[in-house]
């Protein structure tokens, strides 16, 4: 009953988060909203680099505050709860009236700020959402529970989408932004009321510590090729990822991208995350071992096109949706294969961890948004997109590297032993 209980109110969770996502959507509402503001190009890789590179590695460092806590769920709450208070004063301060001082507030430094505190209590959440999931949702529930996540994720972002469209079409800058983040603070709200009735139950395993789980994962870098090869992988095969907030910033320098084209470009980047979803889930082959390097291959060449693309299609303005189509693809990509393999390369107990390191270790995820932005502001998009591309381009070679096939290659020692 209680397993019932907890598998209805992740769903709870997971469909108003899915409605609050698109509200402040890193590739398109995010990245408007700082060149709006004042920004360039340079303040909108922080803002990337928070919202990916920095997030990342925070879990690092929470994982080590809360790895040893019997009970998530009150430091789960605590990092919702932050969350929504970042997206509340988002929204109170592009708010025109609401708060006397909120046009002095509207710079892209304040902006940064609050959204470093909502990505990084994000991180801080996860950590024990990820801990609390896998405790309170049985081995045999899960894949029903995932896919009912799935589905409803569908059709709500699609919901979302429309909804995030319809208030950027009727209000300029800032009451529409200043509009979508008090929404979503409002979503995010009711997201929360799911965890309160959760029922955790209270964590019987013993770990080692934080200096010893770092010595193992240490040598395992140095002993096994796929975690080594992995790191590599996810750091420049990433960069696409990061890479697509760029596109808007050459949209908006080369021409006119108002509320409605931001939001217009939303509405293709979801609908098509949605069709190429349904497509892989078809395609979904019956040996997962072999399709993985053919699917990171799609990937990486993807990534490597968008930046050649956007360059292209700049000077054709009604087909610079394409770009759209073509990020979806990437992300869906990256949000299926990359996962996909660290769960290959990881195990039961040191799979929180290994999702740390992973993102403590994502260097470029710091540095691309950083330099990039930097580079843009002082050479222009030509050379660095043309570079970009080429990066992206070899993580080809870690990938032939990577070997999920052979099971002695895949797992790293175990961190997390039962009392």
């Amino acid at each position: 009953m209680i397993i019932k209980r907890n598998n209805l109110f992740f769903l709870w969770h997971g469909l108003f988060l899915a409605l609050t996502m698109n509200f402040i959507e890193l590739n398109t509402v995010a990245p408007d909203l700082i060149l709006k503001a004042g920004g360039s190009s340079f303040e909108l890789g922080i803002l990337t680099a928070i919202m990916i590179g920095g997030a990342g590695f925070m879990q690092l460092l929470f994982a080590a505050f809360l790895h040893r806590r019997p009970y998530k769920k009150p430091w789960l709450l605590t990092g919702i709860n932050l969350r929504i208070i970042s997206l509340l004063l988002l929204g109170l301060l592009l708010f025109p009236g609401i708060v006397p001082i909120n046009v002095a507030f509207q710079t892209p430094w304040v902006i940064l700020l609050l959204i470093a505190l909502f990505s990084f209590s994000g991180s801080f959440a996860n950590i024990s959402y990820m801990d609390l999931l896998g405790r309170t949702i049985q081995p045999e529930d899960r894949k029903t529970f995932f896919l009912k996540r799935q589905l409803l994720f569908s059709i709500v972002v699609f919901i979302s989408a429309l909804l995030v469209r319809m208030i950027l079409d009727r209000w300029a800058y800032p009451l529409s932004h200043g509009v979508l983040f008090l929404m979503a603070a409002s979503l995010l709200w009711i997201a929360s009321w799911g965890f309160w009735m959760v029922k955790e139950p209270k964590n019987e395993e013993t770990t080692k510590a934080v200096s010893q789980i770092l010595k193992d994962l240490w040598q395992q870098f140095g002993q096994r090729g796929n975690l080594r090869s992995y790191l590599i992988l996810s750091n420049i095969a990433g960069v696409s990822i990061l890479f697509i907030p760029f596109v808007i910033a050459q949209a908006k320098d080369n021409f006119t991208v108002d509320n409605r084209q931001v939001g217009n470009y939303l509405m293709v980047q979801v609908v098509s995350s949605i069709v190429i979803n349904l497509l892989l889930q078809w395609l979904k082959p019956k040996r997962p071992e072999r399709p993985y390097r053919y699917l990171l291959i799609s990937y990486i060449v993807a990534g490597a096109l968008l930046p050649l693309t956007a360059l292209i299609l700049v000077n054709y303005p009604r087909l610079y949706f394409i770009n759209f189509i073509l990020s979806s693809i990437i992300i869906s990509l990256h949000q299926m294969i990359l996962p996909a393999i660290q769960l290959e390369i990881s195990h039961g107990g040191n799979r929180a961890w290994v999702t740390a390191i992973v993102g403590a270790f994502n260097i470029m995820a710091l540095i691309y948004p950083l330099a990039a932005g930097f580079l843009m502001d002082r050479w222009g998009y030509l050379p660095v997109f043309i570079g970009t591309s080429f990066l992206i381009l070899t993580a080809i070679i870690p990938a032939r590297k990577m070997n999920c096939s052979d099971p002695k290659n895949l797992y790293v020692p175990d961190i997390i032993k039962s009392r």
